[in-house]
């Protein structure tokens, strides 16, 4: 597998709230990627997405294998590391007011070189599978939000829902509720395919026709990585942007 990842607070803001994160792991011969997008004010967004990736991070790599030796359900093991992000995020809400009401998305997962990888996701951060061999583009995750409510019910289009005024309102994160609900993704990661993961600054600017184009365009993660931020630039980049691209071939 090849991957690359890069992280900008684009035109606008200013500072990048966003982070991620790849850690190889050679003792299951996976790839560990996180990607999270903070809320918050000044400064509690960045502390909240360092937080959750740090802490998803750690439970992670403590939890591949149980105490017998044996490897560990990755399903549960992601299930809990978001549950212990959000309660390291939900302490320190609590207990400082600078950091009150501070949150973040997450979407990343473990991706295994031969065999079942999975994904997890609460917010609206997202994962794209790409297909070059069929020219696909499909998104994995379901944005946790109120205009996917929307398009869920049929009271809006997906189309509409990509201008919609109340398109940042998101309905899950971590930092938002005692227990954080993530979303889990299972499949098999198949040669010619890619795994795209980004934070709304990404899918707000370009379509998932304009993401399909560039990725068939480029061989090389970091040469898509750094096109696809182009065009987020030349958008307006009215957001913090973070792409992290991993493929298989």
């Amino acid at each position: 597998m090849k991957y690359y990842g890069i992280s900008e607070k684009g035109l606008v803001r200013k500072e990048n709230q966003d982070c991620f994160s790849f850690d190889e792991m050679e003792s299951r011969d996976c790839l560990l990627v996180a990607v999270c997008d903070g809320m918050g004010g000044h400064a509690a967004g960045s502390l909240a997405s360092k937080l959750a990736n740090e802490t998803f991070r750690e439970y992670v790599s403590n939890h591949m294998f149980t105490r017998t030796g044996k490897a560990a359900n990755l399903v549960h093991v992601l299930q809990d590391a978001c549950l212990e992000a959000n309660r390291v995020i939900l302490h320190y809400s609590e207990t400082y007011e600078e950091y009150a009401g501070l949150g973040t998305t997450l979407v990343g997962g473990v991706i295994v070189s031969s065999g079942t990888s999975y994904l997890v996701n609460i917010g609206d951060s997202r994962a794209y599978l790409i297909s070059r061999p069929d020219r696909t583009i499909e998104q994995v995750t379901e944005d946790h939000s109120l205009v996917q409510a929307y398009v869920n019910s049929g009271l809006i289009t997906k189309e509409e829902a990509r201008t919609h005024p109340r398109k940042n309102v998101i309905t899950r994160a971590l930092g938002g509720d005692v227990y954080a609900e993530a979303d889990i993704f299972e499949f098999t990661f198949e040669e010619g395919e890619e795994l795209l993961f980004c934070s709304d600054g990404l899918s707000n600017f370009l379509t998932d026709e304009e993401i399909l184009g560039t990725c068939l365009r480029h061989t090389d993660p970091e040469a898509c990585c750094r096109d696809l931020l182009a065009q987020t630039y030349a958008r307006g980049a009215g957001d913090n942007v973070t792409i992290a691209l991993v493929v298989k071939s």
